[in-house]
């Protein structure tokens, strides 16, 4: 006695819901989440290719701040500037693949600038003797000191082609 079986072998090649390409700016010190669900059957295997080409798999923890879900995410910790570049999500099964690339920049923050230190604000002289004032600031990006003559003229204190300056 037999008997007729339809057998359907659903098969779905790898798709990943997010966008294939995303740009992210980051402040250091953030953290984040870079998204990569995957739809698919039978299951794919999933993997992340940071910039400098190490592989991280699900369940694993790299360079002390970056873990991989099992449900495909990225977890970045504490960014720093060292953390931006391209990073690439790839799942494979037997019936296909699927990428997604996401290009990290983490931004330094900066802050404004501000005098450290400077010569006292009145100064008496003799008349032909040399006058010497101080100025120091800090900054990031490192500021740019310029001086304000009485004649209203300004002048880089790094790049006079005066002498007396």
């Amino acid at each position: 006695d037999s008997r007729p079986i339809r057998l359907h072998i659903a098969a779905l090649p790898p798709i990943i819901q997010q966008e294939k390409q995303e740009n992210i700016s980051l402040s250091p010190g953030h953290s984040v989440y870079v998204h990569c669900t995957i739809k698919a059957a039978p299951m794919p295997s999933v993997r992340w290719i940071i910039s400098d080409g190490t592989q991280i798999r699900p369940s694993q923890f790299i360079n002390g701040n970056m873990f991989v879900f099992p449900n495909g995410t990225l977890y970045i910790r504490n960014i720093s500037p060292r953390d931006s570049g391209c990073y690439e999500c790839i799942a494979v099964n037997i019936v296909g693949n699927a990428r997604r690339i996401v290009n990290i920049d983490v931004k330094r923050s900066s802050s404004n600038a501000k005098i450290t230190a400077s010569s006292p604000q009145k100064t008496d002289i003799t008349y032909g003797s040399t006058l010497r004032l101080d100025c120091s600031a800090a900054g990031d990006p490192w500021p740019r000191i310029l001086w304000r003559l009485p004649s209203k003229r300004l002048v880089d204190s790094l790049f006079s082609f005066e002498s007396r300056i």
